[in-house]
């Protein structure tokens, strides 16, 4: 069960008026009117934000914003000419629709549209596992938790099957070392041999997998592969008294390195996905290890040393802080509570630019401009609201299940 983390009156007031702020800018016509449909940036996740908003509020003027929102992104969407990724294009879309219906926050009857789509993203997802790319943000993983979210309809256990299927003709897998996937993800030129990271890299796999399974898809042929993907990331375990973390961002060259605290890339999303892996093949080795990264990045306080910039869910304070509360949910480890109350209040503290929106911005790498006003789901206001909502209410935040938290 879901309860509320924070419970004193001067704090909740202090981060409702934040998410009330929040809602204000949102609903500004710029952001509602966006050309911008996606998921993870765009007007998808801000519906999103204002139906989990409404409940808090109990402001019925936020859910008819937010259907209103949805009605007009389906009145203007084909399945021609737009972009299929799960951050920025269909799948994420998709996944939006059938959260929402899923969840009862609205009422859809095109069940053969819904159908439609699934087999549009279907013939998607197998080209772009033909060309590697796994991604969960940007290629297969991210059709596959699409498909997932509505894998009730005739087909979709197929489809999932078939990304099981393709998951492991494009692993590169040793007897002894297990099984891994190549990257795509550069950095300054330099292509990873592996990444480890929740957002483009192994711990997306193994926390897909583990939901798979869980929905009682392929298991047999799926718990070897999700064993063989737990072995390999084990395997670059490291001493996190020298090096910080417990796994570095990517494996290159074999080299250990401290890894950020973040969802996207870190111990924090490899905790996750550890843990879904732990209670998926019941072992409790392995999901002790999980709590124990977690128990260690709670202590990790410095947002400086952890390459914390922003309050973003991605890899900022407001992502951090969700992780904590929704693992403290779970274990009911006080040091996980403590760890998200901190991070909720440096998330507070983040809002800090007079020309930013609710006061926050978006850190970017210098040569990329440094700091940018952002309103969507992963980097901008709409994740940071979601967050904050899930400090202060006993609704279950189960719109994280788009990152794979939930």
């Amino acid at each position: 069960m879901f309860k509320q983390l924070i419970t004193k009156p001067e704090e909740i007031e202090q981060i409702k008026s934040k998410v009330d702020e929040i809602a204000g800018v949102l609903k500004q016509d710029q952001y509602i009117s966006s050309e911008d449909n996606s998921l993870m940036i765009g007007r998808s996740g801000i519906a999103l934000f204002f139906f989990y908003y409404s409940k808090l509020a109990d402001d019925q003027s936020s859910s008819d914003l937010g259907f209103d929102i949805i009605s007009k992104i389906f009145d203007q969407l084909s399945l021609r000419n737009i972009h299929h990724s799960f951050s920025e294009g269909l799948a994420g879309i998709g996944w939006t629709l059938e959260h929402l219906i899923r969840n009862d926050f609205i009422e859809f009857e095109d069940e053969q549209g819904l159908a439609d789509l699934d087999a549009c993203l279907f013939k998607v997802m197998k080209e772009t596992m033909r060309q590697g790319n796994y991604d969960l943000l940007h290629g297969a993983i991210g059709h596959g938790v699409f498909l997932l979210s509505g894998f009730k309809r005739t087909g979709n256990t197929h489809y999932l099957t078939s990304l099981i299927d393709e998951l492991e003709n494009i692993s590169v897998t040793d007897e002894n070392e297990g099984a891994k996937w190549l990257s795509h993800i550069s950095s300054e030129g330099k292509i990873y041999e592996v990444n480890l990271g929740m957002a483009h890299g192994m711990a997306s796999i193994i926390a897909f997998l583990a939901e798979l399974h869980l929905n009682h898809i392929n298991q047999e042929h799926l718990l070897h592969l999700l064993k063989s993907a737990v072995r390999y990331v084990l395997k670059y375990r490291q001493d996190p008294d020298k090096y910080l973390s417990f796994f570095p961002n990517s494996i290159h060259n074999g080299t250990p390195a401290k890894s950020r605290l973040a969802w996207c890339y870190g111990d924090l999303g490899i905790a996750i996905a550890l843990l879904k892996a732990g209670k998926t093949l019941n072992d409790q080795n392995i999901s002790d290890l999980a709590l124990d990264i977690l128990i260690h990045a709670s202590h990790r306080r410095d947002p400086e040393n952890n390459f914390v910039w922003d309050a973003g869910l991605c890899h900022g304070t407001a992502g951090i802080a969700h992780i904590f509360n929704r693992i403290y949910q779970q274990t009911k480890i006080e040091e996980l509570k403590d760890a998200a109350v901190y991070w909720t209040g440096q998330t507070l503290e983040m809002s800090k630019f007079k020309d930013g929106l609710a006061g926050y911005k978006s850190y970017r790498l210098p040569k990329n401009g440094s700091w940018e006003n952002e309103a969507g789901l992963l980097e901008g206001i709409a994740g940071i609201g979601l967050s904050l909502l899930s400090m202060i209410s006993d609704i279950k935040p189960k719109w994280d299940q788009c990152m794979l938290i939930g």
